[in-house]
């Protein structure tokens, strides 16, 4: 018998949504030495989309943590849309570039800052 699968498969080399979290989390842990660090849960919702679920931990704090925000997408990856749950907005992702700019723009927001100060300030 043939093999009639694709002799390229698991050769490409995507940049995983999920992956540029993880990578965004451990800049954070590292500004911040550990005083705020990052959990992500990833599921998998009834309609099979691939959630993310990004916290904020305050481990000095008893592990308080806060939603930072939710990332759903299908098995194809985009587009993709992120519920900022500080800003109470929500992004449609159309390709990795406006990943990035979507994060920046959640990260930088001002009452993004405020929560991650008031952690760092609580938690020293």
């Amino acid at each position: 018998m043939q093999n009639l699968w694709p002799s390229d498969l698991g050769s490409s080399k995507l940049n995983l949504p999920k992956n540029i979290l993880i990578q965004q989390g451990k800049f954070l842990e590292e500004m911040t030495k550990n005083v705020i660090t990052v959990e992500i849960k990833s599921t998998q919702s009834a309609s099979n989309d691939i959630i993310h679920r990004v916290n904020i931990l305050a481990p000095a704090l008893g592990n308080y943590s806060f939603g930072l925000l939710t990332m759903s997408h299908k098995i194809s990856l985009y587009p993709l849309t992120i519920i900022d749950e500080v800003n109470l907005e929500k992004h449609f992702v159309e390709d990795e570039p406006d990943l990035l700019n979507s994060l920046a723009s959640i990260f930088n927001s001002q009452p993004v800052k405020n929560a991650l100060n008031s952690l760092i300030a609580q938690s020293s």
